[in-house]
């Protein structure tokens, strides 16, 4: 299982592209991760900055986990203790958003969304938030399992 989802992390890696950037403006992913930060680990090692990386957690356990590994390892990771609905419902309002959803036409922040669900019950509501609310930047991409 582990070297599956290594697979499929740097493969969503190298869809997106080098440094986590389009264009001029500096992008976002946001992302759903587990304790071992695998994903994350991919992402900064493909060159993305700590502070355009989200990682919403709504379980108390995983979240006091993934935060405290981020801390010690991935120092500047945001990690929020949330849905990941109830983070992108506050996301496009958010300062850091701003400047990228100006540079793409009020689209963004997110030119990375990886949804790598451990339960089917939340992507219904996280892909009607991500289209209604143009969470998206022009050519993002979009990944869900």
């Amino acid at each position: 299982e582990c070297a599956e989802k290594d697979r499929v992390n740097s493969r969503v890696a190298e869809l997106h592209g080098p440094l986590g950037q389009q264009g001029a403006a500096p992008t976002h992913a946001m992302y759903l991760d587990g304790a071992e930060m695998r994903t994350t680990r991919t992402l900064l090692a493909s060159g993305w900055a700590p502070a355009n990386l989200h990682v919403p957690n709504f379980n108390l356990q995983d979240f006091v986990a993934i935060r405290d590994k981020a801390a010690r390892e991935c120092a500047g990771v945001n990690v929020s203790h949330k849905s990941s609905s109830a983070f992108l419902a506050a996301a496009a309002a958010q300062p850091w958003a701003a400047a990228v959803r100006e540079k793409h036409g009020g689209y963004g922040p997110f030119s990375l969304v990886y949804l790598d669900y451990t339960s089917v019950e939340q992507w219904p509501r996280d892909v009607e938030l991500l289209c209604r609310e143009k969470l998206f930047t022009p050519g993002a991409v979009f990944a869900v399992t």
